[in-house]
């Protein structure tokens, strides 16, 4: 059954495999009669690379983002292409120019047309997931924060409350989830530490929080404990 499961860049599901298991669960809230689909590469927002690695299936993806990176401007994608990699060289240096990284990324942001709850832009998780672990290195909390929330932004994730200082009357949570990628999982870390140090009533929220991506992600929760209980993500 679960091979009848279609691609698309913009997953709602996420699979796992214990054994010869393979458990399929939501990556957001699903509505009745939704179609469920994941990828069957991992998705990089380009259209063309994208199809080199869908094409023996036999179809080409049509979801929000390869469409976007269709419709986009040849011009403008071709800038977006040079910057990340100029983003990239900068980010293999020995000594990492964090503030020239950082102004590279907001110049490839305005390549973007649309807000990435709309298209989320997958080739920005990675560059901001660098700067989220520099900075963690660094001990510099307030740029911890900025670069975590920029990855899950990228993604298509809203949430509610997360930033510093936190306000005493707005609720902390995700509003909105978004897809579903590879570093989700160690932004909630990064979110968890930074709370601790700042927003101390926020932890038992973030925990709760980073065991439902870790549940999402693994297909359980039961070893959730023993990967991050050594950490400082559990109490």
């Amino acid at each position: 059954m679960a091979s009848r499961i279609n691609h698309s860049c913009i997953s709602n599901v996420r699979r796992a495999f214990i054994g010869d298991l393979q458990i399929i669960r939501a990556t957001c809230d699903i509505p009745a009669d939704t179609e469920l689909r994941y990828w069957y590469k991992d998705p990089t927002g380009d259209y063309d690379d994208m199809q080199k690695g869908l094409e023996h299936w036999g179809f080409q993806c049509t979801c929000e983002i390869c469409l976007d990176s269709i419709n986009t401007p040849k011009k403008l994608l071709k800038r977006r292409s040079t910057l990340l990699g100029d983003l990239k060289a900068t980010l293999n240096a020995a000594n990492v120019d964090t503030a020239k990284a950082e102004r590279n990324l907001r110049a490839i942001e305005q390549t973007y047309k649309h807000p990435p709850t709309e298209v989320p832009r997958l080739a920005l998780q990675k560059p901001y997931a660098r700067l989220a672990l520099l900075y963690s290195e660094q001990k510099n909390a307030e740029r911890v924060l900025a670069m975590s929330l920029k990855v899950l932004d990228s993604l298509g994730f809203i949430i509610r409350g997360a930033h510093l200082p936190v306000s005493s009357t707005e609720t902390f949570g995700v509003e909105k989830w978004g897809i579903m990628g590879n570093e989700v999982m160690n932004m909630w870390v990064h979110l968890w530490n930074v709370y601790a140090a700042f927003a101390p009533h926020l932890l038992s929220q973030a925990a709760d929080y980073g065991k439902l991506v870790y549940k999402i992600n693994f297909g359980e929760d039961v070893t959730f404990e023993e990967v991050y209980g050594k950490s400082n993500f559990v109490d």
